[in-house]
C-alpha cells in the first residue's frame, strides 16, 4: 500500500487516521519538521501533507531538506 505522512503539531486539525486507511494508505505521523525529515528517510512516503507553522523546524525548511534527499528531488509539494 502507499504511505502518506501527515506533519502537524496539532493532530486534531486533520481527519481521523482511519479515514486515510479507507483509501489504502498507510499513515505515518510527525509532530515537527525535524521528525518529518527523519521519518521521510525511514518510511519513504508517497505523499506528505506538511503544516508550515511547526515547532523545532518549520514546514518550509523541512520541505526543502526533504527535497534534497535522494528520491524526493522531483516530488510535488502540497502546503
Amino acid at each position: 500500500s502507499k504511505t502518506k505522512m501527515i506533519v502537524e503539531d496539532c493532530p486534531t486539525l486533520y481527519a481521523d487516521e482511519n479515514s486515510h486507511k479507507v483509501y489504502g494508505y498507510k499513515v505515518v505521523e510527525a509532530a515537527d519538521g525535524y521528525e518529518a525529515v527523519e521519518k521521510s528517510v525511514q518510511h519513504q512516503p508517497d505523499f506528505i501533507l506538511m503544516d508550515l507553522g511547526l515547532p523545532v523546524m518549520d514546514g518550509a525548511t523541512a520541505t526543502g531538506i526533504i527535497r534534497g534527499i535522494e528520491g524526493f528531488e522531483t516530488s510535488e509539494s502540497l502546503r
